[in-house]
């Protein structure tokens, strides 16, 4: 027994979806993940059905798109820096004596700091008031800024007249 048939086959090129290269989202930043090939329909891991969805949150995103009957996938992992730079060390001194105040930072290891004096360790030693800023980039790049004020008020004078009481 013999028989043929006819039939029309379209053969789809693939094309796998890429998003970037697994990344680092740093405190209150957001990444917008977008398809770079067309499509009919997208799904990510959320279901959500955008060609873009926006991130704010570490984990695992994944990326169908389909066309034509055929899905391919990518998938990216986001990890997150919640390092953000405290510094410490606000005062107020009620004098115009000399002094020295020694202003910290919480940061670990590999964080680049550039306070506003101009140095860039974790820790710094001042004696005159002020607004002291530090800017600091974590290993991951993530920025953050604080500021530590010292305040020096002037030492309280009280004038008092000599004078005579009478009794009664």
């Amino acid at each position: 027994c013999a028989d043929s048939f006819k039939a029309k086959v379209i053969v789809v090129e693939p094309q796998k979806p890429k998003l970037p290269n697994d990344t680092v989202l740093c405190h209150r930043s957001i990444l917008i993940l977008r398809s770079d090939i067309p499509g009919e329909q997208y799904i990510w891991s959320d279901g959500s059905r955008a060609d873009s969805l926006i991130v704010t949150e570490p984990g695992k995103y994944i990326l169908s798109v389909t066309n034509q009957s055929c899905s391919w996938y990518d998938t990216v992992i986001i990890s997150y820096d919640r390092e953000v730079v405290d510094a410490k060390g606000d005062t107020l001194y009620c004098s115009y004596d000399d002094f020295s105040r020694v202003l910290t930072t919480n940061m670990s290891n590999g964080t680049v700091f550039q306070w506003s004096t101009g140095e860039n360790t974790p820790n710094i030693t001042v004696n005159k008031p002020g607004k002291y800023l530090v800017n600091a980039t974590t290993i991951n790049k993530c920025e953050s800024k604080d500021s530590v004020e010292i305040i020096q008020q002037s030492d309280v004078k009280v004038f008092v007249n000599d004078t005579q009481v009478c009794p009664g």
